[in-house]
């Protein structure tokens, strides 16, 4: 039996997905963050980041039929795209073959682990959060 067909289990869920969904909860999780950092308690190789807002991508995940949201917003710490030529060369992301001149793109990004939160209709959905310049 999966887990998610146990009711016991189903209860605590909701109530973990509720806790990390709450405004309130991240208003407070945000100040600890803020303290920590007045106080030098972040560890060096560790930074926050404060994301300008974006927008969001709605999916469903294609084994499970679930919702997925990809929220894309935009943040200096990660660095900005960068256009390269390719003088002869392939490209990394030419599958042709071809030895002509041509461009490609790198676009660094930050991305979270999968976490848990509910949509607008109060129902458990999977949400990634990725960065970009």
């Amino acid at each position: 039996d999966s887990a998610f067909e146990k009711p016991e289990f189903m209860d605590l869920f909701r109530e973990y997905v509720d806790d990390i969904s709450d405004p309130k909860n991240m208003e407070e999780y945000d100040q600890y963050l803020r303290q920590l950092e007045e106080e030098g308690e972040i560890p060096e190789d560790e930074e926050v980041v404060r994301p300008e807002k974006g927008f969001v991508v709605k999916t469903k995940a294609t084994d499970t039929g679930s919702k997925l949201f990809i929220n894309c917003a935009g943040t200096d710490k990660v660095p900005a795209p960068t256009q390269n030529s390719t003088a002869g060369d392939v490209s990394p992301s030419d599958t042709t073959g071809s030895k002509g001149q041509g461009s490609y793109w790198s676009i660094p990004y930050i991305h979270t682990a999968l976490r848990m939160d509910r949509d607008k209709s109060d129902q458990p959905c999977h949400v990634y959060d990725i960065l970009f310049n």
